[in-house]
């Protein structure tokens, strides 16, 4: 795991680049079925509780929105992490770790069961968007 004093560049390159990644996320109307997984944490850091927790609702709820992109999306809420700890802390990193391996293997099946390779094609679109999983349980949206 990495120094917490690392992660302050890191953060900060991430925040100049959050404008960039909100234009293109915004700018992908549908996947179809592609699988998709949102992650979030479950906290917000605040000296101030009572707006750490309505900003940890808020940013729950503006990642639930990125679900709607696929037909084929799941949430993962990692139970009391809150941003930074996502991936300083040992047990959350591993509970994001594997959503991405997970997420990897189901979009490896999706491309298989459209005749698909996943090997060279040709550069997408990336986007973070994406049934909610908080620990084990399913909580997602129904889908008509």
């Amino acid at each position: 795991m990495s120094q917490p004093g690392a992660l302050i560049p890191t953060s900060v390159k991430e925040a100049q680049s959050l404008g960039d990644s909100l234009t293109q996320v915004g700018a992908v109307d549908s996947l179809g079925n592609m699988p998709v997984t949102v992650i979030s944490s479950d906290k917000w850091v605040d000296p101030d509780a009572a707006i750490a927790a309505k900003r940890a609702e808020w940013n729950k709820r503006q990642q639930r929105n990125w679900l709607a992109i696929s037909t084929n999306s799941s949430f993962l809420i990692v139970p009391w992490a809150d941003h930074m700890s996502l991936l300083s802390n040992k047990e959350h990193a591993a509970a994001v770790t594997d959503s991405i391996v997970k997420m990897v293997k189901t979009v490896k099946e999706h491309m298989r069961s459209l005749g698909r390779t996943t090997r060279h094609q040709s550069p997408r679109r990336q986007s973070s968007v994406g049934s909610c999983l908080t620990a084990q349980r399913s909580c997602g949206p129904s889908r008509s």
